[in-house]
């Protein structure tokens, strides 16, 4: 990041750079619940959009595919114990979540397969 823009109080570690273009995705927690969102910076620090997650789940990694049009977000419910893999797509600047995979054991990891 060149410089930055405003405050994100509860923004996470988690930050995945988009392969194609200059954005960069990460989380942050928001309002005394803890729900989660998914936030997008441009590479001079501002704001470029966001979603809310729609389960009360942490966040434990995102990542993008290789052609930059589909967002993976890694998530854990405690209180279920369960994981949960979830596609994201957008189309003009509105995120849909696509799929959810949902798991009864807690996925250690993910990772887009390089080739397909």
């Amino acid at each position: 990041m060149h410089s930055t823009a405003e405050a994100i109080g509860s923004l996470s570690s988690l930050v995945h750079w988009r392969p194609a273009g200059p954005l960069f995705a990460s989380t942050a927690s928001t309002g005394p619940s803890g729900a989660q969102q998914v936030l997008f910076f441009e590479r001079n620090g501002l704001r470029h959009g966001e979603f809310n997650i729609r389960r009360a789940a942490q966040v434990q990694a995102l990542e993008w595919n290789s052609a930059s049009d589909i967002l993976a977000l890694q998530l854990f419910d405690p209180a279920a114990q369960r994981s949960y893999v979830q596609m994201w797509t957008t189309s003009n600047f509105h995120w849909y979540l696509k799929q959810e995979f949902e798991f009864v054991t807690r996925v250690a990891s993910m990772q887009w397969d390089g080739e397909n």
